[in-house]
């Protein structure tokens, strides 16, 4: 009997190395994956942060002028503040 005949022939075209550490890379792709895109989320918060620490630069008058939200004047004010020494 040939045992081989009923297993696939794409089976056995691989080595045996590629199909015992095929499942090992694919965890380490998704988790490869997951730490980029994590990577990315994190770049782009500080970007943004990194946006508004200029905007609130700017006079807490201007920004009401421009219609900044009012989380973001507070914060304008209080940079001010502190950096004239008023708190």
């Amino acid at each position: 009997m040939n045992s081989q005949a009923a297993q696939p022939h794409s089976v056995l075209s691989r080595p045996l190395i590629g199909r015992t550490l095929a499942p090992a890379r694919d965890v380490l792709r998704a988790a490869a994956n997951s730490l980029l895109a994590r990577w990315r989320d994190h770049t782009a918060r500080s970007r943004q942060a990194r946006t508004f620490d200029d905007i609130v630069d700017l006079n807490p008058h201007m920004l009401r002028d421009i219609g900044a939200p009012s989380w973001l004047v507070s914060r304008a004010v209080t940079r001010r503040d502190a950096q004239y020494g008023k708190l």
